[in-house]
């Protein structure tokens, strides 16, 4: 009689407790509150971002005041679209941008740099010229990759801004057929923008080179 009534408690037991979970499930169920976001207006065409700057500024006793500052800005673009949140790992072919600079930009810039010292256009022309005649290996280690990256415009297919930019190509080519050559086809050094043409190509020269090459580069 003792085995049954313990046999009848366990039971009882059983079927209180399972009650209770069940119970306890449906009211965690009931209280819990999926997590919440805050987003941003659609910015449209422009981005919105967070910027926190670090700035140090450090006075210098010099004979005319000057502070000397060093300035860390970072940028964070806000949220306005749920799916930052939901789908934070996925991105879209169209909502890529190519926001990154050109390789003919970057020329354009060393250009400007390079006008000082006569045609900048040349200078930065024979670079190439004899990056292509003198390739860079490793024995010249990760500096000298750079610079074979940065003076090889077939290192990278991109499109041309301007017409002008396949000289580029044509000086590349150069230096890998006329060993020797570039100093004497890019000596032009330009004087309030007359090209001196004695003893080298013009610019005009290079200009057909580019047009010669276009076929063999396949632009």
């Amino acid at each position: 009689m003792a085995y049954i009534n313990y046999i009848y408690f366990f039971i009882l037991y059983s079927i209180i407790t399972i009650t209770a979970n069940e119970q306890k499930n449906y009211n965690n169920t009931n209280t819990l509150r999926k997590k919440r976001y805050l987003l941003f207006p659609n910015p449209l065409d422009s981005e919105t971002k967070l910027q926190v700057l670090f700035g140090l500024g450090l006075p210098m006793e010099e004979e005319i005041s000057m502070t000397l500052g060093y300035v860390l800005k970072c940028n964070y673009n806000l949220p306005y679209n749920t799916t930052d949140f939901t789908q934070p790992y996925i991105r879209y072919q169209r909502d890529i941008k190519n926001n990154g600079m050109s390789r003919w930009e970057l020329y354009r810039i060393f250009e400007l740099a390079l006008n000082s010292l006569g045609s900048g256009k040349a200078c930065l022309l024979r670079a190439v010229c004899e990056t292509a005649e003198n390739s860079f290996d490793q024995r010249h280690g990760l500096f000298g990759e750079l610079l074979h990256i940065f003076f090889n415009p077939s290192a990278t297919k991109e499109q041309y801004k301007f017409y002008e930019d396949r000289e580029y190509h044509a000086a590349e080519l150069i230096g890998r057929l006329s060993i020797g050559e570039c100093k004497s086809i890019f000596h032009e050094l330009y004087a309030s923008g007359v090209a001196d043409v004695d003893g080298g190509a013009t610019r005009e020269s290079v200009g057909d080179w580019s047009m010669a090459c276009n076929k063999d580069l396949d632009l």
